[in-house]
């Protein structure tokens, strides 16, 4: 499976694909740290609408934007300035919007180097693979050490856990 995955991306570069996954693990630590502060019905709109602004304006200069989508990246921002500042927003911190800021700003980083990554690989479904197999590693390797060598008993009780999260990573 992985030669074939190999032989579908030889034209990237090993690069893209570890600045990839180490992105997506600072997304991961940065959504849990956000999470603990802030309830998710103000933070994930926040991180998930700062993003593709942030990825429509780094793009800007190589694709310039139509003005229907100049429309679409000024209605999320209202939409996030109403979420941060009217109707109780993020109520919690500051440190609590400076995450999920960082959290969008580390979304729309993996996002662009994925771009450049399926482009120039020439096989996005090979390149995606690859991006699985890497974060399926990190985040084993970031569990273990969370639950400090306790990984192998926290899913043998809950065996279904790990087997579900993968079917669900997968299908999205």
């Amino acid at each position: 499976l992985l030669a074939g995955i190999e032989r579908g991306t030889a034209g990237v570069r090993g690069h893209r694909r570890a600045a990839s996954s180490l992105l997506q693990g600072g997304y991961y630590t940065l959504l849990a740290a956000t999470y603990r502060d802030a309830d998710i019905s103000h933070a994930y709109p926040l991180m998930r609408g700062s993003a593709p602004v942030l990825v429509a304006l780094a793009n800007s200069g190589s694709e310039p934007l139509l003005p229907v989508q100049l429309l679409a990246v000024a209605l999320v921002c209202a939409g996030g300035a109403v979420i941060c500042v009217g109707g109780g927003g993020l109520r919690s911190s500051r440190r609590t919007l400076v995450l999920a800021l960082l959290t969008a700003l580390v979304i729309a980083a993996y996002t662009l180097v994925d771009g450049l990554g399926v482009r120039r690989s020439g096989a996005p479904a090979a390149y995606t693979s690859w991006l699985f197999v890497l974060a399926g590693i990190g985040v084993t390797i970031s569990s273990r050490r969370r639950l400090q060598g306790g990984l192998g008993a926290y899913l043998a009780a809950r065996p279904w856990l790990g087997l579900g999260g993968g079917f669900a990573r997968a299908a999205a």
